[in-house]
């Protein structure tokens, strides 16, 4: 009988009794049926396409540039966020939701993961759009200050501040006074509104800035380009031509940077909203996967604007090597 006591005690220790006397329900409603389709769906697109994008990268000797390491470092994010959609799926199944809500562990790292790879999405954009900056202000100098090893620096740092953000959940929430494994419930509002939330917002005005202050900077270029009638045709043409190749860059990542405003900034609104005057758990079940499907749009979008990412994927697609990209 004292054998039996130690072993709930210590077993017990990560479970909040509270959440556990919530009867569990034997069936699914319609609106979680149609919820756990989506994220099978977004699991599948999302986890395909980005794990395509990583491998030919890996593959093409031509996509292993500075900048393509930010999309590897945005694919490993958006890779992150496609498994996020298969334990969001877990939940709704029937008794998996007082599962979550009797063990800490299991609930604080479902969320965890999901501020972890937005936070790693969003830093990676960020650090991005800087580099494209330093990229178009000093083009001819460009090599020798972004280096591959200096990138990877970068990238790492991002992410570590991404993971340390994402692992505050994990000593500071609520969840001995919380009844569900709700974001609301489990996150404080600290953590969310006043960390979160602003933080979204500085980043995304941030990048904003950062390509606005591009396309002023190519503008001025071209026109003063033009105008200076005392540089050598080398100059003006080597000038020109790395503008066109930052340009067409810019397009790519400025319609990364476009959809992800889109798919997250409703996910975002909502969490103020929730925070403040409620929400239903109904409303975010479908706005979560809309900013998950972001993850997944990265890889049409680099197919579409992009030739030798195109190239790339209908040769592993087809399975043919290219010798060509080899050397």
């Amino acid at each position: 009988m004292e054998t039996v006591t130690v072993n709930i005690s210590v077993t017990d220790v990560n479970m909040n009794y509270s959440n556990c006397s919530a009867a569990s329900a034997d069936t699914m409603s319609a609106v979680e049926v149609v919820t756990v389709l989506i994220n099978l769906v977004l699991c599948v697109i999302i986890c395909a396409g980005n794990t395509l994008t990583i491998v030919a990268v890996w593959k093409t000797v031509s996509l292993r540039t500075v900048p393509n390491m930010y999309v590897v470092s945005l694919a490993v994010a958006d890779l992150l966020a496609g498994f996020m959609s298969l334990y969001q799926c877990v939940k709704f199944l029937p008794d998996m939701q007082k599962i979550f809500d009797c063990y800490k562990f299991m609930c604080l790292t479902r969320h965890m993961l999901l501020v972890t790879s937005l936070g790693a999405s969003v830093l990676t954009m960020v650090v991005l759009a800087v580099d494209r900056l330093v990229y178009i202000k000093f083009c001819l100098y460009y090599d020798r200050m972004i280096t591959p090893r200096r990138a990877l620096v970068i990238l790492g740092a991002a992410w570590g501040l991404a993971i340390l953000v994402g692992s505050v959940s994990l000593y500071h929430n609520s969840w001995e006074t919380a009844s569900q494994c709700t974001m609301f419930e489990v996150f404080t509002i600290y953590l969310h509104l006043y960390t979160l939330v602003p933080a979204y917002i500085v980043c995304c005005i941030v990048i904003a800035c950062c390509y606005l202050y591009i396309g002023y900077i190519c503008y001025r270029h071209r026109r003063d380009i033009l105008r200076q009638e005392q540089l050598t045709a080398p100059d003006v043409a080597h000038t020109s031509s790395r503008l066109r190749q930052g340009w067409k860059l810019i397009q790519l990542f400025m319609m990364v940077f476009g959809t992800f405003i889109v798919c997250w900034t409703p996910c975002m609104v909502a969490l103020a909203v929730g925070y403040t005057s409620g929400i239903s758990t109904d409303v975010m079940n479908f706005l979560v996967p809309l900013a998950v499907a972001n993850c997944g749009m990265n890889f049409f979008i680099y197919a579409f604007k992009n030739s030798d990412f195109r190239r790339a994927f209908k040769n592993i697609l087809c399975g043919r090597h290219r010798k060509a990209d080899e050397h």
